[in-house]
């Protein structure tokens, strides 16, 4: 039977860690996108779906939108899978589509439809991610479809999407932002909670890599300390993509939040409420999580943005990608 599912907000936790007190100033986008009803306002009521909050869902499937920023343009896309016991159910051998609907526009009718990419980051609780266009700021209606094996189960859910999101828009400049750097392994121990660092991400500041000349990587991480377990694995990932390209790129490992040594080691420095401390360099990149990739061009400018997990393929591509244009340029 069909029923309206309100999503456990608790479950955000599981798979993206919120930057707690972080200000961040909207980034607007090189062209502004049109809002989708013409009076830049949606209803938030479309017949055939459910009111925004709610899925509506069968109880084997609830769509859950781990993505904590949805903004019109290119867009990754972050799901994953619940069921009424709010476990996750996504899985390598269940595909999931998604059909998207412009709802102002036609709730009727999708105007996409987009197979997703099943990633686990080690932690047992996957999702999938979907890379599509959002071509308009609005009410976005998301069909999922997963194909389980006793046979496919679809569900419905109302996204919000912006005209602009927090992080510097795809094509701005990326902030010239500072931050430590170290040469000894140890003075990389003073400054990164990886415990097994690759030296050479720690060789320039953030400022001194965008504009390198040099298309580059910057990653905010915590992988002692990172709320959901998924810091680690993909410094990982990056250390493997990376080792790839060698000097072509130039690659920052920065640690999101203040950090201070004791005799038990590097730890947060917490304010007086107990909560972690972003650095200077979060609110000037408006991290709404961690953790968070940047691929910047040779140019300085954001060529792609990685919300949470990451999978290799993608970033290897926004990598390549940057190299081919500073060739062509």
């Amino acid at each position: 039977m069909t029923t309206l599912v309100r999503h456990p907000a608790l479950l955000i936790g599981l798979l993206l860690a919120t930057v707690a007190g972080t200000p961040a100033a909207a980034q607007a986008p090189a062209s502004p996108p049109p809002f989708c009803a013409p009076d830049g306002s949606g209803t938030g009521s479309y017949e055939g779906w459910p009111v925004p909050g709610r899925a509506q869902a069968d109880g084997e499937l609830i769509p859950y939108i781990v993505s904590t920023q949805l903004v019109a343009g290119p867009a990754r896309i972050l799901i994953t899978l619940l069921n009424a016991e709010n476990a996750i159910t996504a899985a390598p051998d269940v595909p999931v589509t998604l059909a998207l609907y412009d709802l102002a526009a036609d709730p009727a009718t999708p105007v996409a439809t987009v197979e997703g990419s099943f990633i686990d980051p080690g932690t047992g609780r996957g999702l999938y991610r979907f890379a599509t266009e959002l071509r308009c700021a609005g009410d976005w209606g998301f069909e999922v479809t997963a194909g389980f094996p006793a046979g496919p189960v679809t569900a419905k859910v109302i996204a919000s999407v912006r005209p602009a999101g927090t992080t510097p828009a795809i094509g701005s400049d990326a902030p010239r932002s500072e931050s430590p750097v170290a040469e000894t392994p140890e003075e990389i121990a003073l400054i990164s909670t990886d415990l097994s660092p690759e030296p050479s991400f720690y060789r320039s500041t953030i400022a001194q890599a965008v504009s390198s000349g040099k298309p580059s990587a910057i990653l905010f991480g915590t992988p002692m300390f990172c709320q959901t377990g998924t810091c680690g694995p993909t410094i990982e990932i990056l250390k493997t993509v990376a080792a790839s390209f060698g000097d072509a790129i130039e690659v920052v490992h920065v640690e999101p939040y203040r950090l201070r040594m004791t005799e038990a080691g590097l730890q947060p420095e917490l304010d007086a409420d107990g909560r972690l401390q972003p650095i200077p360099a979060v609110f000037e990149w408006g991290l709404p999580t961690e953790p968070y990739l940047f691929v910047v061009d040779a140019e300085g400018r954001v060529a792609a943005g990685f919300e949470g997990v990451i999978g290799e393929d993608e970033v290897r591509a926004a990598i390549v990608a940057a190299l081919e244009d500073a060739a062509a340029g």
